[in-house]
């Protein structure tokens, strides 16, 4: 094996360890977060970054629930479809952990599992370049 496989190799295990490592974190925050509460929703916002012409637009939503008799308040950002889903005042179902719990999801609001594929995918790619395309 020359320098560049293993380059490539090396490459691509850290992707798939890194996409591997996304999907057992949100495993494990599903298993941990198990107390349900309502939450609502205290605002939807976009938050721009950048100069105008190339700017960034970030969407979030604020909202908060009541966990072991304190208040909590969080912030969690958008894609556009959920943006134009949420609105202020609106309902959640929150799930958090009662060992830690600022730590939760919002049932409604599904986090996206794609970068945690792609990162595979492209760890996969990486790995099998550094076998078959550098020999």
């Amino acid at each position: 094996m020359n320098k560049h496989q293993l380059i490539c190799l090396g490459a691509g295990l850290v992707l798939i360890g890194l996409g591997v490592f996304r999907l057992w974190r949100r495993s494990e925050q599903k298993k941990r977060c198990s107390a349900r509460v309502d939450g609502r929703v205290l605002d939807v916002y976009s938050s721009a970054k950048g100069s105008d012409s190339e700017a960034k637009t970030s969407l979030f939503a604020k909202y908060e629930y009541w966990a072991q008799d304190k208040r909590i308040e969080k912030k969690v950002s958008l894609t556009d479809k959920q943006f134009k889903a949420l609105k202020a005042g609106q309902k959640l179902t929150v799930f958090y952990d009662p060992a830690k719990p600022k730590r939760c999801y919002v049932a409604q609001i599904k986090s996206s599992q794609l970068l945690a594929l792609m990162l595979i995918g492209l760890g996969l790619v990486s790995a099998l370049a550094g076998f078959t395309i550098l020999a």
